[in-house]
């Protein structure tokens, strides 16, 4: 009776072990599930896009001459401010290493800003009328910058082109039918520098960038030695300091690419 005893117990403590590992390794086979992937922005790809902002640039007459003698009172001063709308396109490629992006950016805006300034001559009956008339305005620069997922931070810079109008004439109510005009079109180069921001939204992006543009040099129109009206017009030549230009304006692009990859 004994033996059947022990043996009885020795079932009863194995099916009690045999029960707990089981439920041990139940436990130990559930695991938590795992995190999800986290989505990030990649910028690599090419876009194109829109914009449309505000610009203003400097255009100075410096001076006016008839036969060598100055002519424009004063002599050297005629400001011009050219102020308004400007609005275009771009095209570009982004490279991303990282959280660095690399990439180049070409853009041309459309541009219609014009000012006019009087000058006087000496007998205080004939004036000048100076018109300065910006047309478009282009890029081609590099950029880098840095991405915190969708947001791009972003410097640039790279060449400029200008196309602006002059023109003068000469008015002379003391004689009647004597008037001239002369006019250039011209096609300036210089450089640029900017900063700017982007946001992106799936294939997507909206940014607003400010571009300084420097052109440093001068354009000048000259007459030749004239008769109009039965009079005489001596040769005449001004000169127009074009300067500088500042740009801010908004920017909205569409990515070819697929922009969010997953990252484990």
């Amino acid at each position: 009776m004994r033996r059947y005893s022990g043996w009885a117990l020795a079932l009863v403590i194995s099916s009690g072990f045999s029960g707990l590992g089981g439920a041990m390794a139940a436990d130990m086979a559930v695991k938590a599930a795992p995190p999800p992937l986290a989505a990030v922005y990649n910028w690599t790809g090419f876009y194109i896009g829109a914009n449309a902002g505000y610009s203003w640039s400097n255009a100075d007459v410096t001076s006016y001459t008839i036969d060598g003698i100055p002519i424009l009172v004063p002599p050297d001063v005629a400001h011009h401010r050219l102020d308004g709308f400007i609005g275009g396109g771009q095209l570009g490629y982004n490279w991303q290493v990282g959280q660095y992006v690399f990439g180049i950016e070409g853009d041309a805006a459309w541009r219609d800003a014009k000012k006019s300034t009087v000058g006087g001559f000496p007998n205080g009956i004939d004036f000048t009328t100076f018109t300065t008339r910006e047309n478009w305005f282009a890029t081609i620069r590099p950029r880098a910058g840095f991405a915190a997922n969708n947001f791009l931070f972003y410097v640039t810079g790279g060449a400029a082109f200008d196309g602006r109008e002059h023109t003068f004439v000469e008015n002379r109510p003391s004689l009647p039918g004597a008037n001239r005009t002369i006019t250039s079109d011209d096609t300036r180069v210089g450089w640029t520098v900017g900063v700017g921001v982007e946001a992106g939204f799936g294939q997507w992006s909206v940014g607003l960038e400010y571009l300084y543009a420097d052109f440093g040099r001068h354009t000048t129109l000259s007459a030749p030695t004239q008769t109009l009206g039965g009079i005489t017009f001596l040769p005449s030549q001004v000169t127009f300091d074009d300067s500088t230009q500042n740009i801010l304006r908004a920017k909205l692009n569409y990515h070819f690419n697929g922009p969010v990859v997953a990252r484990y």
